[in-house]
């Protein structure tokens, strides 16, 4: 009988401390972090920024099928104890006047907190430098992985409402990482072109492994050829463009507007492979 009243204790005490966070557990720990303390929960997935109604009843219902929830519960470095992945939104302002700006490189639109133990959690985020711009919610599509929904463009294209961009994750050491499509393809030159509206070419940069030589008409005394200190900064850049796998990227981008600037990127690659992608915007 004692052993039992023992082990029942030990099996309550690690119930407890494996119990399912509650939405304002949740939010106890955003607030008490200084990243996310100016976040909460986000519960309204609706796009309100499309002027014409009609649209925005359509898209907004294909939104809804994908039935967001605030948070979703998983195990995703398999350790035992659940997971929580948040759709966050900015806490309203005290003075609805005042815009609240943020540097986009610190912007959170989702986080997951994955469990260290029983009671305590680290706030994860992506390991590279790439800004995914207009998240509409974030959802598990696996016991693995989970996917983010974004708005790709602005513009309907002719052929339907194909605005939205699905983009699946996983979890690896600690990190949010963005499954690729692609192989590693091994990039041997990036040449990045600078484009103005009216007046043309601004620049030319072309990046290798160990040089870089700019061609300018603004910067005309930073024009030459450079060498490289730090030959790893290119290999992470060809590893970020094999991650949102660049070959499966449309040649061209455009919201239809006139003489606006765009950007162009070619990338070569294996045996005299190359891909041309202009971002005209």
């Amino acid at each position: 009988m004692k052993n039992l009243i023992i082990i029942c204790s030990f099996l309550s005490i690690f119930s407890c401390e494996n119990n399912t966070l509650t939405e304002d557990d949740i939010q106890k720990i955003l607030d008490s972090s200084k990243f996310y303390n100016e976040y909460t929960m986000k519960k309204d997935f609706k796009i309100e920024t499309i002027n014409n109604k009609l649209d925005s009843k359509v898209l907004n219902s294909i939104i809804l099928q994908k039935n967001f929830k605030s948070y979703y519960i998983a195990d995703f470095n398999k350790d035992g104890y659940k997971d929580y992945l948040v759709n966050l939104d900015l806490k309203p302002q005290k003075d609805s006047s005042t815009i609240l700006f943020r540097p986009i490189d610190e912007y959170k639109n989702f986080v997951i907190l994955l469990s260290k133990n029983r009671k305590e959690f680290d706030l994860i985020n992506f390991d590279n430098k790439r800004v995914y711009y207009d998240i509409i919610g974030t959802k598990i599509n696996s016991p693995e992985n989970f996917e983010i929904m974004t708005i790709k463009s602005r513009i309907l294209e002719k052929d339907g409402y194909n605005i939205f961009e699905k983009i699946d994750f996983k979890i690896k050491d600690k990190k949010i990482c963005e499954i690729s499509k692609n192989k590693n393809l091994f990039i041997t030159k990036i040449v990045l072109k600078d484009i103005n509206g009216w007046t043309g070419e601004n620049y030319t940069i072309q990046l290798k492994k160990d040089s870089i030589v700019l061609n300018s008409k603004n910067f005309s005394d930073l024009e030459g050829n450079f060498s490289v200190k730090n030959i790893d900064e290119f290999q992470n850049l060809s590893k970020y463009l094999n991650e949102i796998g660049f070959t499966d990227l449309k040649d061209k981008y455009s919201i239809m507007c006139n003489d606006c600037g765009a950007k162009e990127i070619t990338i070569f690659y294996g045996n005299n492979s190359k891909k041309t992608i202009y971002d005209y915007w």
